[in-house]
């Protein structure tokens, strides 16, 4: 059997933990076996699961730069006391090169890195873009292998150049676990967040982040409480920085009847059917999991252009408009828009040819894994 680290930020409900989690249900786990090496240790998180999986948990301080010589010699010791790795699968964006440099002093033969996001550097002060170029010659340095989720997330962790070198791996999701729901599960959720049939209810389910713009939804739910006095807006995910802010406009501007806050939640398959609308005006992203189980629900979405569009799996669900014309034009296309018919063979089929069911990608980091 192989072993093979995974390095990543925490084991919260996320995006990227999600990938991760769907990977290591649908592997073959008599021939490979997941560890995971963290940074955050939180009470909401996937840890109880992997154990009972037959994986591993280990926590490390963050890597900085300061740091790294330190942080090389307790990862020698994991590998030592836990090993040997066949691979180090490396899924912190802003970590990767520093995390694969240690990889190579830990004698972890191969070393990959994975982009998940695509970030907006516009506005970076000088040192702050020589700290990204340096990420980018180690990134690029010392990982054996480089994948992305998207052209997007490519360009922005190894830069134009090496996009030659990297290979794109979709993120897939299980499509039938957001199909496949029991009315009543539903129902339930609804009494108990207070949100009757008759509600109009729109939503985001993602990191409290300045750049997922939760701030921008709560500026459109604004507008469109004015053209449909019945609106709810149910705004849920991991923790962030933004929360507070975010929680604050909402008690200043009155909102708080109309507003349910969820804070981490495991049953986001269920949450998004009671959804009219899914909003999401990231300022960017790597590819945008939170739109891939939209569509698998049926769930139409409005999205920021600023997202990379092969994610739309053209179901008539998507629709991309920049953020700069402002909340109002938004809340109106949300008004205004027409009810879909759901199509489940259709969605599940897109997603088979578009590459974005969970069966795809595990055959694709499996063959990966056992090449090395």
């Amino acid at each position: 059997m192989e072993k093979v680290l995974q390095i990543c930020s925490s084991l919260t409900y996320g995006g990227t933990e999600s990938y991760i989690m769907n990977i290591y249900r649908n592997i073959d786990r008599q021939k490979i076996q997941f560890h995971f090496l963290c940074f955050l240790r939180l009470p909401d998180s996937y840890e109880e699961e992997i154990r009972k999986m037959g994986g591993e948990v280990f926590y490390l301080f963050s890597p900085g730069i300061l740091k790294i010589f330190d942080f090389i010699k307790h990862l020698k010791k994991i590998v030592k006391d836990n090993g040997p790795y066949a691979a180090m699968h490396v899924h912190v964006d802003n970590l990767n090169g520093i995390l694969v440099f240690a990889g190579k002093f830990a004698k972890i033969p191969v070393r990959i890195a994975h982009a998940h996001s695509a970030f907006d550097r516009k506005g970076q002060n000088t040192f702050r873009n020589i700290y990204e170029e340096i990420k980018k010659y180690l990134v690029n340095k010392f990982s054996t292998k480089k994948l992305a989720c998207s052209i997007e997330a490519a360009k922005s962790v190894y830069g134009v150049k090496k996009i030659k070198d990297v290979k794109i791996i979709e993120n897939g999701i299980d499509v039938l676990k957001f199909q496949n729901i029991d009315i009543t599960e539903i129902e339930e959720l609804r009494k108990k967040l207070n949100i009757s049939s008759n509600d109009f209810v729109i939503g985001n389910i993602s990191r409290f982040d300045n750049n997922k713009n939760q701030i921008f939804i709560v500026d459109i739910f604004e507008k469109l409480l004015q053209i449909k006095k019945n609106s709810i807006l149910v705004l849920g995910g991991t923790e962030g920085e933004e929360k507070k802010k975010i929680i604050e406009k909402i008690r200043r501007n009155g909102l708080e009847e109309k507003v349910r806050i969820l804070g981490i939640r495991k049953d986001i398959n269920i949450i998004l059917h009671m959804f009219d609308y899914y909003i999401f005006p990231s300022k960017s992203e790597g590819l945008g999991i939170a739109l891939l189980e939209a569509q698998a629900a049926g769930i139409p979405v409005i999205a920021s252009n600023t997202i990379p569009q092969l994610v739309d799996l053209n179901l008539g669900l998507i629709k991309f408009e920049s953020i700069n014309i402002g909340p109002e034009k938004w809340a109106s296309y949300i008004a205004n828009s027409n009810k879909h018919e759901v199509n489940y063979n259709l969605i599940q089929t897109r997603f088979e040819e578009r590459g974005f069911d969970i069966r795809k990608s595990v055959k694709q980091i499996e063959k990966m894994y056992l090449e090395t």
